[in-house]
């Protein structure tokens, strides 16, 4: 669960505490004391070590499930989620340090595993106050959503529902925190957001009688997002156009100007487009998708997709609109195969080269293949 650090102590769940074991128990009251500490630092020294290092790994990660240990960085997750190995999608090469030895330091003595890097720390208590963690709660879902509905409500899966957002939205209503009316059409009478959020929705009115963009942009804006994005309305405050997407990990979903364009799966091997649902006069918006799946690959924050199957059928068409055609599919965001290099020269080359030395000698010309000779190139 990732929280910010402000609301933190009001929006963790509360739970009962976890039975911890002896190890985790010593680590748990090093840790309280305050401040974050290194695996080396909770392993203590080798000559007073009462547990191994991977018995200790063990119980620290059993302890961040148990929601009572956080690490400062993602680093230690995404090692932990590659195998411990340290195979992550971000990896650097690293260069050879050459002055350990000299220095008297070697490599062996890292005993820190790749998962158990950077520093750690006691996760916040939860706050038992019932107002605090109420308004806390109806903050963040207005930061959050903007227009707070029952269906974003519904997909956060909080605790009380949305019988307790609405009376905490309901008395944020009351002090003016809040406003309550028939904001985006189709979600219910139950919308609530914030003043400034309510003017900006009016300087974005449509009319029946408009074609193309909602916005109106001749070059609207696309945003590649994953699924489970709070910033990707559809799968909760409001519908999929169609059946079949679900916001599931892994899955990523492209935007076009507000209007859900593709759902990819996890992996990137299945492809869904909802063409079918964007107003008139908006053109072939595949080459939008494509254009934006390959500029986030080519910006480091996705891999390259192979995509297998498009709408249920093969993906091959996906070529004309630069992707690479592979043996499966097609591909997005992979480099294109260059043509193979040609060694040497060619006979005609040669020959060219060599009338050109024999003019500048003032050597006469002695003629070329046409004379009875024939070259096989």
């Amino acid at each position: 669960m990732l929280l910010p650090a402000d609301y933190a102590e009001q929006l963790l769940p509360q739970a009962e505490e976890p039975q911890l074991s002896l190890t985790q128990s010593q680590v748990m009251e090093r840790v309280r004391g305050g401040g974050g500490y290194l695996f080396a630092d909770l392993l203590g020294p080798l000559d007073e070590r009462t547990t191994t290092t991977d018995e200790l790994r063990e119980a620290m990660w059993d302890l961040v499930e148990a929601g009572c240990l956080s690490p400062d960085s993602f680093a230690p997750i995404r090692a932990r989620l590659a195998g411990g190995k340290g195979k992550s999608a971000h990896r650097t090469r690293r260069r050879p340090q050459r002055s350990r030895i000299r220095s008297g330091r070697t490599s062996f003595a890292n005993t820190t595993p790749p998962d158990m890097v950077g520093r750690w720390a006691a996760t916040p208590r939860a706050d038992t106050d019932a107002t605090r963690r109420s308004v806390a709660l109806g903050e963040s879902l207005l930061d959050r959503y903007g227009v707070v509905t029952r269906g974003s409500v519904v997909a956060e899966d909080i605790l009380g529902g949305f019988a307790l957002a609405y009376k905490t939205l309901s008395g944020f209503e009351e002090s003016g925190k809040a406003m309550r009316g028939y904001l985006v059409e189709g979600l219910g009478a139950s919308q609530f957001s914030t003043p400034a959020t309510i003017d900006r929705l009016r300087g974005h009115q449509d009319t029946d009688d408009v074609v193309g963009w909602p916005s109106g942009a001749r070059d609207p804006q696309v945003h590649v997002l994953a699924a489970t994005d709070p910033s990707n309305p559809y799968g909760a405050a409001l519908p999929w156009p169609a059946q079949g997407p679900t916001r599931s990990a892994g899955a990523m979903v492209v935007l076009v100007d507000g209007l859900l364009a593709a759902h990819i799966t996890r992996g990137g091997r299945t492809m869904t487009t909802f063409f079918d649902f964007f107003p008139d006069g908006v053109g072939d918006p595949m080459p939008l998708v494509v254009d934006a799946l390959t500029q986030a690959v080519r910006a480091g924050r996705m891999q390259p997709l192979s995509v297998e199957k498009l709408n249920g059928g093969p993906a091959f068409s996906l070529k004309d609109f630069g992707a690479t055609v592979t043996h499966k599919g097609a591909k997005i965001g992979g480099r294109a195969s260059a043509p193979p290099k040609r060694r040497g020269r060619s006979i005609t080359e040669a020959l060219g080269e060599l009338d050109g030395a024999e003019e500048a000698d003032g050597r006469p010309d002695l003629g070329g293949p046409a004379d009875g000779l024939t070259f096989h190139d």
